[in-house]
């Protein structure tokens, strides 16, 4: 008899940031290889916007399952979201059924411009938060909450001249897989001005 073959799982892609992929499982006898046949279609271009992929995948001997990476290759152009789709049948039956992985653009982000503030004052860094998105600041110094996608920042200087903190911002979410995107500003801290006077 032939083996069933169910989709077990499929990973979306980003582009330069983490892979995608999809696994075949069979049920019924495990004591043989089993090797899934099927077809590549959608709207990616292998070694363009994947790296190349076989038109088959082995499920070894006693496994239920094997899988396959979708590897995305990183580019400099902004062409929108592509599709990657595997069509397989089912035993000899005449029937298909399509895994539809996406190729998606990275989302940037922007921790916001550079800001100068006198010694003792605040001043809001960052930018509104994205909801399902998480964000930390390094370093935590003045930082009003580091884990806010604008902390409020108040740093104290008691020099004579400006003092310069470079904070980074760190983001994650579950809708951009394992990948962590990062952007950096600087907040100025000015002196105080030191006032003399003499009397006469």
């Amino acid at each position: 008899p032939i083996a069933y073959n169910n989709l077990a799982s499929n990973v979306n892609a980003v582009k330069g940031c983490s892979s995608g992929g999809f696994s075949f499982c069979r049920t019924g006898d495990t004591t043989k290889p089993f090797t899934v046949k099927y077809k590549i279609g959608g709207t990616a271009v292998s070694g363009i916007d994947y790296q190349a992929i076989s038109d088959s995948i082995v499920i070894p001997a006693n496994q239920t399952c094997a899988a396959i990476n979708v590897v995305p290759i990183a580019d400099t152009l902004k062409t929108g979201v592509k599709t990657l789709k595997i069509m397989y049948q089912y035993g000899q039956c005449i029937q298909f059924d399509t895994i539809t992985i996406k190729i998606n653009e990275p989302i940037s982000i922007s921790a916001g411009p550079n800001v100068a503030v006198c010694s003792g004052d605040s001043v809001q860094i960052g930018n509104p938060a994205v909801l399902n998105f998480n964000y930390s600041w390094l370093p935590t110094t003045g930082l009003s909450n580091p884990n806010l996608s604008n902390p409020f920042v108040k740093l104290i200087n008691k020099g004579n001249s400006d003092q310069v903190v470079n904070y980074v911002l760190t983001v994650s979410s579950s809708l951009i897989g394992t990948c962590f995107l990062k952007d950096s500003l600087r907040v100025t801290s000015r002196p105080l001005p030191h006032a003399v006077f003499s009397t006469l």
